[in-house]
């Protein structure tokens, strides 16, 4: 198993949906620049959230807005007209408020 944290914004967000066993899940994705030179090369990561740790996402968080999340990585296989394809994504196991947006801070006169 391989942990993981990572700090970033949330560049997108599915609606959170409830599984067949009531289980919460909601699915999200996060991206993070790294650079090379000069140039920045945004990074997208899927990351999936249970339970808890979703509602928590889905209620406070928005796109756009910094996070940090620990998790584990998984890989997902499906098939699809025989061509097996490969997915990872982080499991959010903790997930926490980061720094701050410009539009967050209001002006002082």
């Amino acid at each position: 198993m391989i942990t993981v944290t990572l700090l970033g914004r949330i560049s997108s967000m599915k609606e959170l949906i409830t599984t067949q066993n009531e289980k919460k899940v909601l699915n999200f994705s996060v991206v993070n620049n790294r650079y090379s030179g000069t140039e920045q090369i945004p990074d997208f990561f899927n990351v999936v959230a249970w339970d808890a740790t979703a509602q928590f996402v889905e209620k406070y968080f928005k796109v756009g807005q910094f996070i940090m999340i620990s998790g584990t990585i998984i890989n997902d296989t499906y098939e699809k007209d025989n061509v097996k394809y490969y997915n990872q994504k982080i499991v959010a196991t903790h997930v926490e408020f980061a720094g701050y947006n410009k539009s967050d801070i209001s002006e002082k006169e």
